[in-house]
């Protein structure tokens, strides 16, 4: 192989690694960008294969609180990829989904009329309480405190309420 060709090779991995990169959201652009963002539930997970073939993972969300958009009591979000028997497929970067889990998700809709987390995992916030205090985190954003422990600084600890604070002050 030519010193040029292995050349074109490292730089076209280089650009498809780059390529895959998710450039983080602040919580103020997810607000933005979001058709609707609820807080709610998780009560059913169900992976399905499509007739195309691809696999989708169906998640029941019931809503204690609407914050953007149309108010309801249910939203299903269809996420890809998912595990169905002993086949898996897997996409990075995307969020996965516990039955009785806690969560804010910020979403989007696709062409077909399905509600997506906004970014994949960046439209996920998990929350966690602690007594009466609760918790949010996703792949960005947040957590709960750990004493004595160094974070990055989007990693500090951050409430549900300043969460719904500041989504609250963007929409104004």
């Amino acid at each position: 192989m030519t010193l040029f060709r292995r050349m074109s090779l490292v730089v076209g991995i280089s650009g498809l690694v780059l390529g895959a990169q998710i450039r983080p959201l602040t919580i103020e652009d997810l607000a933005t960008r979001a058709a609707r963002i609820c807080h709610g539930r998780v009560e059913a997970v169900e992976v399905v294969r499509e007739a195309s073939g691809n696999f989708v993972t169906r998640v029941e969300i019931a809503t204690q609180a609407s914050w953007k958009g149309s108010p309801t009591n249910r939203v299903t979000v269809t996420q890809p990829g998912g595990t169905l028997g002993s086949r898996r497929v897997v996409i990075p970067g995307a969020p996965t989904f516990v039955p009785g889990e806690e969560v804010v998700v910020f979403l989007s809709l696709n062409p077909r009329g399905e509600w997506l987390t906004l970014d994949l995992a960046q439209g996920k916030f998990s929350v966690e309480r602690n007594g009466s205090n609760a918790w949010v985190r996703n792949v960005v954003h947040g957590g709960s405190p750990v004493p004595g422990g160094f974070r990055p600084p989007h990693q500090q600890p951050l409430s549900l309420e300043v969460l719904q604070n500041r989504v609250a002050e963007t929409l104004k």
